[in-house]
C-alpha cells in the first residue's frame, strides 16, 4: 500500500532552500515577535510535527479519515525568540484549519545549532488566539462555554501563560471573562 506524504513534508521540500542555519546571538531576540512562516514550517516538518500530530488521539478522531498532518499543512501564525538564551532563533508555529471551534495545534521549536525539535506542544486546544507576553512569556487563549453561548463568543476565556524557566517550560492557567 502506498503512503502519501503529508502536505506539510511537501510544503518543507519546496522550501529546502530556505536557510535554517544558527542566528548570531547578536540578531536573536529574547522576547517573541513575528518571523517567517515559511521557515517556521520547514523547522515544524524537520522537528517531527507531522507526525506527532497523527499520533495524537484527538485529533486523529476528530479528522478521521484524514490524517491531521494532511489538514495542517502550514504555520497560520509564527513567532521567533532566543527563550533559553543559546544565541539560536527558535520558533513556534501555530496551525488552524477548518473552523473557529476546531483545535489549533502549536509547538515551540527548539534550534539547536540549525536542528530543531519539539520543545513544548499543545496540539488539541481551539485557540482564539496566541500571543507574546512580558519577556519570554507566550499567553494562550482559549474559549469556555456557557450554556447560551454562540459558538463565535464565548463569555470566558482559558488564559494559559506559557513560560520558560531555564529548564523547562511551565503553565499556569486562569480562567478570565471575554472582552465584549
Amino acid at each position: 500500500m502506498r503512503h502519501r506524504s503529508s502536505s506539510l513534508v511537501l510544503a518543507a521540500a519546496a522550501l529546502a532552500g530556505a536557510a535554517l542555519a544558527p542566528t548570531p546571538a547578536s540578531a536573536a531576540s529574547r522576547s517573541w515577535s513575528d518571523c517567517g512562516r515559511a521557515a517556521t514550517t520547514e523547522a515544524a516538518v524537520q522537528a517531527g510535527l507531522p507526525a506527532r500530530l497523527d499520533a495524537d488521539r484527538r485529533l486523529t478522531q476528530l479528522l478521521d479519515p484524514r490524517r491531521p498532518s494532511t489538514v495542517y499543512t502550514t504555520a497560520s501564525q509564527a513567532l521567533c525568540a532566543d527563550y533559553d538564551g543559546d544565541g539560536d532563533v527558535d520558533r513556534l508555529a501555530l496551525l488552524r484549519c477548518c473552523t473557529v471551534s476546531s483545535p489549533s495545534p502549536f509547538a515551540v521549536l527548539r534550534n539547536d545549532g540549525g536542528r530543531f525539535a519539539i520543545a513544548y506542544a499543545r496540539l488539541s486546544d481551539p485557540v482564539f488566539r496566541l500571543s507574546p507576553g512580558r519577556r519570554r512569556t507566550l499567553v494562550e487563549r482559549t474559549p469556555v462555554y456557557a450554556a447560551g453561548d454562540p459558538n463565535c463568543c464565548p463569555s470566558r476565556l482559558r488564559e494559559r501563560r506559557i513560560s520558560w524557566t531555564g529548564e523547562r517550560f511551565r503553565s499556569t492557567t486562569r480562567i478570565v471573562r471575554a472582552p465584549r
